[in-house]
């Protein structure tokens, strides 16, 4: 319920100043402000082929259930080095999968939480 709400004062904040812009319009401008940060594989993984996940370092991807399976979007696998945008809540998706998806719906796919609020 907050989601939506906070979905909702996103809209209602674009049409500030007369202009009304569309949702898709909305959801390009959060999908461009997103946070990007890049997938790297960990040592053990490269080398020996075993393990699964993301390091945080250099503000990689972390080890969270979701990020070591890859976008929940396009069902595609993370690969070392990809680009990814995170939304607030931390929620992490490949930049132009995230990017159509917030111009049907400003709520994170995985937990419905605003794209457009404030970092958790």
């Amino acid at each position: 319920l907050l989601a939506g709400a906070a979905a909702g004062a996103a809209r209602r904040a674009a049409r500030a100043g007369g202009a009304m812009r569309t949702d898709e319009e909305v959801g390009a401008e959060v999908a461009a402000s997103l946070a990007i940060v890049r997938f790297r594989e960990p040592a053990s993984r490269i080398v020996a082929g075993a393990g699964t996940g993301g390091s945080a370092d250099d503000g990689g991807a972390g080890e969270e259930e979701e990020e070591r399976d890859g976008c929940s979007i396009c069902i595609c696998a993370w690969e070392d080095g990809d680009k990814l945008s995170r939304l607030p809540c931390r929620h992490l998706f490949h930049p132009p999968c995230i990017a159509e998806w917030l111009k049907r719906s400003l709520l994170c796919p995985m937990c419905r939480a605003s794209a457009a609020g404030p970092p958790r």
